[in-house]
């Protein structure tokens, strides 16, 4: 069954704000420093904030891992006596005490603590992964994105898929992605989807992880995908076409479907989904489209598409 997160950066920081929960330690001069995770997973998302400055000004961020690595998230500007930050934990990340520590030029320097827990095993990988992002005609940008993932075990798995964009530096600038996804055993699957980012800079990076990773009793909807023809609509945008059939013995809703487009390289350059359809019934056959828009990849620009179904009883 799909059902997607989607959390913009401005919504994140006003968590962030808002939390007065796990409180890090910190040293005795300097800005109040506030974590939100104590904990958290390798390649998951840390939110930071710094209150208690007296003046306007730039305060910089450096995270240093268990291992060494160090990790520089550049400068932010103090608005309000307060600054933050949102970052994605790199998924080599060493496990244990990480320090984040916050410098505020003659304010003074403070350091907050978190931990780094291993990311659990799971039998689903993250195999390709990519995106465009292009003006969308309405003065922002679209982020067209893809993930190809790959079910290396012999179990039926279902998982959570965290998709971050970021910054060169690490900063957390878009997230996204699908939670309670179905593979099957030796199973590839195509996940993508479209967010309109008015107002955002350039994305430089994207990083997918998955997690959950347990098996489960529950069938999976037998979609079959066929018919995938992929042309070229009036303004250049990439538009797929195909059926779904439901193979499976009983009624399905909310179904449709997702193309991860690749280039001459083959490699994945975004994604793009269909409206959902409700109630396919066992046996039928529902024709689908997926219209990449002026956010996605031109369609002179893919060279391959790829298509996965999905849907719940």
């Amino acid at each position: 069954m799909r059902t997607r997160l989607s959390v913009l950066f401005a919504i994140a920081v006003g968590v962030l704000l808002a939390s007065t929960a796990a409180a890090a330690r910190v040293q005795s001069q300097g800005p109040k420093v506030t974590l939100v995770s104590r904990h958290v997973l390798q390649g998951e998302v840390e939110l930071l904030n710094a209150v208690g400055i007296p003046r306007s000004g730039r305060c910089s961020l450096t995270v240093r891992y268990s291992h060494g690595f160090r990790q520089s998230l550049g400068s932010e500007p103090v608005l309000g006596h307060q600054v933050s930050w949102i970052w994605l934990v790199p998924a080599r990340a060493g496990v244990g005490s990480a320090k984040a520590r916050v410098a505020c030029g003659r304010v003074g320097v403070r350091t907050g603590t978190f931990v780094v827990r291993r990311l659990p095993r799971t039998g689903v990988a993250v195999v390709e992964r990519g995106f465009t992002q292009l003006p969308d005609g309405r003065n922002g940008t679209a982020v067209s994105w893809g993930v190809v993932l790959t079910n290396r075990s012999q179990k039926e798995m279902r998982v959570r898929v965290d998709v971050n964009f970021t910054d060169t530096t690490g900063n957390v600038l878009l997230q996204d992605g699908w939670r309670n996804l179905r593979v099957a055993p030796g199973a590839t699957e195509y996940i993508a989807d479209q967010e309109y980012t008015a107002g955002f800079p350039p994305m430089a990076k994207v990083a997918a992880v998955v997690t959950g990773g347990r098996s489960t009793s529950d069938s999976i909807a037998a979609l079959t995908v066929t018919d995938v023809q992929m042309s070229a609509d009036s303004e250049g945008s990439a538009v797929v076409n195909g059926s779904l059939t439901n193979e499976g013995a009983t009624k399905l809703s909310q179904v449709g479907a997702c193309a991860v487009f690749f280039d001459s390289a083959d490699k994945v350059i975004g994604g793009a989904c269909s409206s959902s359809m409700s109630g396919l019934l066992p046996g039928v056959q529902e024709a689908f489209t997926i219209d990449s828009g002026l956010g996605g990849p031109p369609a002179s620009k893919v060279a391959g598409v790829k298509v996965s179904g999905y849907g719940s009883p």
